[in-house]
């Protein structure tokens, strides 16, 4: 499935504090802003585990000419295409991390990012930690909105409930988390998921009772490519994320938590997901204006509550230029 590339020993006592995973496919113009950002972390020991998912640009020898610079970057490459899931699923079970951070190969983390994370983990005594974060223009890398800046003042941290970390749609973010809590509970990406892995995987953690806790401090930098799955097949992308909130529901009554109040924090998450994807279809309407897919009264109905909420909702605060 997959071969080790490129990798130097270290140190077998060393203590490892946190794996840094990299899932990359096609990702040669972006890959190595998001390695440096990673290695340039200060004040932790840290691994960076890079999988090239069979791309055919030259994301493998960028990823391997890190390798070979510095020791703690270990290059996976596999023999197929396997997706995103599967790809950090097998950074993960290489990974020798207390902790978990996953970064997307177009984006990349404040250098203080990790030890400013660690930190509030002791402080909070959590197994999971959230930061707000940028989002970014893909060509310049600047950064135009923050999100979830409103949920506490700034730099400082709170604990989240379950209930919480779903109704504010924290399940988008890039959480640091203990690698424990996936042999705990079994738990990895899921693989049959391609829009909303990340959603499901880190909900089903704090649904099970692992502790979670925020910090006001936007340290992750999300680019926003207009070429990108999510992007360009809009409808798609927010079709597949309402069947993750399927699967959350489905699972409730398996689940020690408080039924009524994630029920309705999951049902409030799936009528904002409804409105997006009422947004996209008019949108793509509007563009090629066939009578087959006019959009109904209803979507339209939601188009105007998306309009008039979507920044509460996503807890977008557009920066001043």
């Amino acid at each position: 499935m997959a071969n080790v590339i490129y990798t130097k020993q270290r140190g077998l006592n060393m203590v490892t504090d946190v794996s840094i995973i990299i899932a990359a496919f096609n990702a040669q113009k972006t890959l190595g802003t998001a390695i440096e950002s990673a290695l340039n972390q200060t004040d932790c020991n840290l691994e960076v585990i890079v999988v090239d998912d069979c791309s055919t640009d030259d994301t493998a020898l960028i990823a391997k000419r890190y390798a070979t610079l510095d020791s703690r970057v270990s290059v996976l490459k596999t023999d197929y295409n396997l997706g995103c899931s599967e790809a950090r699923n097998l950074a993960i079970s290489a990974a020798r991390g207390t902790w978990l951070a996953v970064l997307d190969a177009d984006d990349f983390f404040a250098p203080d990012r990790i030890a400013t994370l660690l930190e509030t983990a002791k402080k909070e005594t959590v197994e999971i930690v959230v930061d707000s974060y940028f989002l970014c223009d893909s060509l310049s890398m600047n950064a135009h909105t923050a999100r979830f800046t409103a949920l506490c003042p700034p730099e400082e941290s709170r604990l989240f409930t379950a209930q919480d970390f779903i109704h504010h749609g924290l399940g988008s973010t890039k959480p640091l988390f203990k690698a424990s809590l996936l042999q705990k509970h079994d738990l990895s990406f899921d693989p049959f998921v391609s829009a909303g892995e990340d959603l499901l995987l880190y909900t089903q953690l704090v649904l099970l009772q692992a502790k979670c806790a925020f910090i006001n401090r936007p340290m992750y930098f999300r680019t926003e490519d207009p070429s990108s799955l999510s992007r360009q097949n809009r409808i798609g992308f927010l079709t597949e994320l309402l069947t993750v909130f399927d699967v959350l529901e489905g699972n409730l009554s398996l689940l020690h938590c408080d039924f009524d109040k994630t029920y309705h924090a999951i049902a409030y998450r799936r009528k904002i997901t409804h409105d997006a994807l009422a947004a996209a279809q008019w949108k793509q309407w509007a563009e090629h204006k066939t009578s087959d897919s006019f959009p109904s009264v209803l979507s339209g109905f939601r188009l105007l509550r998306h309009l008039c909420f979507k920044k509460q909702r996503y807890a977008m605060c557009p920066l001043q230029v």
